[in-house]
C-alpha cells in the first residue's frame, strides 16, 4: 500500500461512496479549462457538415475483454462537524495489478492534445495540462483510489473547527523541491494565495469563494480561514489546480507557463511543442522506494483516430479518451486494456441568455424538447452511454430526488406550440458553436441542428479546432455551444460552479437567478445535510422550468493500455490521467 493512504480524515465531503464517485471529476472541455485556450488560431468553419463517420479500426481477434471493477455499494453518509485527525483507510486494487513491480522502463503515453501553458493556476480541472501537473507536482490531498473520500499527499493529517470554517493541515516533513531545496509551508501559503489571487486569473479560483484567509502557522502547519462553510472545501484541495509550487522557484523569475519544477514522482525534462514532454523520475520523492518507471514521454495527439492507431501498432503503452467508436474493438483485444467508467460526463447545449431570443424562456424549453437524444447517443456514442431527460444528478447521488421530475422528451410538436407562444411561429436563423477534434462532440451538433430545423430553426454549425472552440466558449462568443461537461470536483456543491451567476459558467452564459443564487449559497455553507438535498432539490427544480443548459445524455468515458502496463487505476469521471503514477510500472 503506497504510504500516503495510510491516513484518511473522516471530515471529508458529505457523500456516500457511489455518490462520491459519480461526481468525480471536472468539464472536458469545460469552461473552467482555460489554460488550453491558448493554442491554435480559428480554423475556418467546415462547410455543410455532416455527421463524422467514426470507422472502428480492424479488430484483433475476439478474447474476453478485460472489464472495469465494480464499484462497491454506497456507504451510510457521515456528517460531523467535531475537529478530526485523519484515520487509516485500505487503498483500492488496480484493475491491471499482478506480479513484483519491476523498477525502469519509459512509459509512452499519447495524450490527447498539448498543453498550451504548464501552471496548474492557469489550469481548470481538465484534461492534459492537469494529468502532467499531477505527475510533476503534489497537492495537500489527492482523491482515494477507490474514489471514496482523500488520503494525505503533502498534508499527513488536517483538523477541521467545529464550525466548519477552520482548516488546519500538518505537513509532511523532510519533503524536497526538484532542485534539492526544501519545501515548507510558506510554498503552501504561497501557492493558494497565488491561486486566489484576482491578478493571476485562475479559472478555478470561483469555487473557494471570496476573502479566504491562507497563512503559515509554523514551518510544518499551514492554516486556511473561510468567512463561512464551504461544503466542497476537501475536494477543491485535492484537484491539480490546486498544486503546491515553489515560492522560490517563483519568486525567482520562473515562468510557471513553461517551467516546471515541483516536489512530485517526476521531474520536467524537456519539450517540444507540438510533439512530445518528457518527464524523468524523482530519485529524492517522499515515498520510499518510488516511483517505478524512469520516465514518462507524452507525445500529443489531438487526433483521436491518430492516437488510437498509435496504441494498436505499439507507438505508445497507454492511451486516454479512447472514442467510442474503438472501444468495442480494443476491448476484444486480449492484449489491451480498456478502462471505462459509466455515465459521469455530461453532454449538454447551453445558450446566451442574453441574446434573444435566447432571453425567452419559452425559447429555451422549445429547444430543449425539439432534440432526439436517442438518435444522438446513437450517431456519436455508438450507444455507450445513456439518455438524460432532466437534471445532471443521478439517482445513486444523495442530493438526488425524485421530486424533480426529469420532463424533456423529445416531442417536436411541443417543441413547436412552445416557439409559437414565445412568438417564433416561423422560428428563426442562429449559430451553433462546437467542435472538429472531436467527432462526439461534431456529430451531437448535426443531432441538435437537425431537431432545431424540424421545427424551423435554422441553426448554421461553426466548428473549430478544440482549444479554439474552448476559447470562444469562454468568451461568450457564441448563440449555442454543445459539449461535454464534468461535475468540476467531488461535492454536490458542483452545482455552484454550473448555475451560480458568479462562476465561469454563470457569467458567460449570463445567468441571473437570485433564487438560485442564494439557494446555492445556503447549501455551500450548510454543515446538514438533510438542509443541503432541500435546496439542491428547489435549485433543480427551478433548473427545470428556466433550462439554463440542455441535459442530451450521458458517455461512458475510456482509457487503454498494453497489458504490460499495470497498476494504473482509472479513476471514475476524472478529466485527467496521472494519479498514482508513481506506482505505475512496466512488466517487460
Amino acid at each position: 500500500m503506497d504510504e500516503r493512504e495510510s491516513i484518511v480524515s473522516p471530515r471529508v465531503t458529505r457523500l456516500a461512496r457511489r455518490s462520491f464517485i459519480r461526481r468525480m471529476g471536472i468539464l472536458t472541455g469545460g469552461l473552467t479549462a482555460s489554460s488550453l485556450l491558448a493554442a491554435c488560431g480559428a480554423q475556418a468553419p467546415a462547410p455543410a457538415p455532416k455527421p463524422v463517420e467514426a470507422r472502428p479500426t480492424e479488430a484483433a481477434k475476439p478474447a474476453e475483454a478485460a472489464k472495469p471493477a465494480e464499484a462497491a455499494k454506497p456507504a451510510a453518509p457521515a456528517a460531523t462537524t467535531a475537529p478530526a485527525a485523519a484515520k487509516p483507510a485500505e487503498a483500492a486494487k488496480p484493475a491491471a495489478a499482478s506480479g513484483t513491480p519491476k523498477k525502469g522502463g519509459v512509459l509512452k503515453y499519447a495524450l490527447n492534445t498539448d498543453p498550451p501553458k504548464l501552471d496548474p493556476a492557469s489550469s481548470g480541472p481538465t484534461g492534459a495540462i492537469d494529468t502532467v501537473c499531477s505527475m510533476v507536482y503534489s497537492r495537500l490531498v489527492n482523491y482515494k483510489p477507490d474514489a471514496s473520500g482523500v488520503v494525505p499527499d503533502l498534508a499527513e493529517t488536517w483538523e477541521i473547527s467545529p464550525d466548519g470554517k477552520v482548516y488546519t493541515f500538518m505537513l509532511r516533513k523532510g519533503v524536497v523541491w526538484h532542485d534539492g531545496s526544501p519545501f515548507s509551508a510558506d510554498d503552501v501559503t504561497f501557492s493558494f494565495q497565488r491561486l486566489l489571487d484576482p491578478k493571476t486569473a485562475a479559472p478555478y479560483a470561483s469555487n473557494f469563494g471570496k476573502d479566504v484567509k491562507v497563512e503559515t502557522v509554523d514551518p510544518n502547519t499551514v492554516r486556511f480561514t473561510l468567512p463561512t462553510p464551504n461544503a466542497g472545501f476537501m475536494a477543491l484541495v485535492a484537484v491539480p489546480p490546486s498544486s503546491i509550487v515553489s515560492k522560490k522557484f517563483v519568486e525567482g523569475g520562473a515562468n510557471l507557463a513553461d517551467a516546471m519544477m515541483g516536489t512530485g514522482p517526476f521531474k520536467y525534462q524537456d519539450r517540444q511543442p507540438g510533439v512530445q514532454l518528457k518527464l524523468v523520475r524523482n530519485d529524492k520523492y517522499y515515498v520510499e522506494n518510488r516511483p517505478y518507471l524512469d520516465g514518462i514521454t507524452f507525445m500529443f495527439f489531438p487526433d483521436e483516430t491518430a492516437r488510437v492507431t498509435a496504441l494498436r501498432t505499439n507507438a505508445v503503452d497507454f492511451m486516454d479518451f479512447v472514442p467510442q467508436a474503438e472501444q468495442a474493438t480494443l476491448e476484444a483485444n486480449k492484449d489491451i486494456v480498456l478502462y471505462t467508467d459509466k455515465e459521469t460526463n455530461l453532454f449538454q447545449f447551453a445558450m446566451r441568455q442574453d441574446k434573444p431570443p435566447f432571453d425567452n424562456v419559452k425559447v429555451r424549453q422549445a429547444l430543449s424538447a425539439a432534440v432526439d437524444r436517442e438518435a444522438a447517443l446513437k450517431a456519436s456514442l455508438f450507444g455507450r452511454g445513456a439518455v438524460l431527460t432532466g437534471g445532471p444528478l443521478w439517482k445513486t447521488s444523495w442530493a438526488y430526488s425524485p421530486d424533480v421530475k426529469q420532463i424533456y422528451t423529445y416531442d417536436p410538436a411541443r417543441a413547436k406550440q412552445l416557439l409559437t407562444e414565445a412568438g417564433f411561429p416561423n422560428g428563426f436563423k442562429t449559430t451553433i458553436l462546437s467542435n472538429t477534434s472531436f467527432a462526439m462532440h461534431q456529430n451531437t451538433a448535426v443531432t441538435v441542428q437537425s431537431g432545431l430545423k424540424a421545427i424551423g430553426v435554422d441553426a448554421e454549425l461553426t466548428l473549430f479546432d478544440f482549444p479554439t472552440a474552448k476559447q470562444k466558449t469562454v468568451k461568450g462568443e457564441f448563440d449555442i455551444v454543445v459539449e461535454t461537461v464534468i461535475p468540476t470536483y467531488a461535492d454536490p456543491d458542483f452545482l455552484w460552479s454550473f448555475f451560480h451567476s458568479q462562476s465561469l459558467w454563470g457569467q458567460n452564459l449570463k445567468l441571473q437567478d437570485k433564487d438560485v443564487d442564494t439557494w446555492l449559497d445556503q447549501a455551500r455553507v450548510s454543515t446538514s445535510q438533510e438542509e443541503r438535498k432541500k435546496l439542491y432539490t428547489q435549485v433543480l427544480q427551478r433548473l427545470m422550468e428556466t433550462v439554463p443548459m440542455v441535459f442530451l445524455m450521458t458517455r461512458e468515458q475510456a482509457d487503454a493500455s498494453w497489458s504490460y502496463f499495470r497498476d494504473y487505476i482509472h479513476f471514475p469521471g476524472l478529466a485527467w490521467h496521472g494519479e498514482r503514477a508513481h506506482e505505475w510500472w512496466l512488466d517487460k
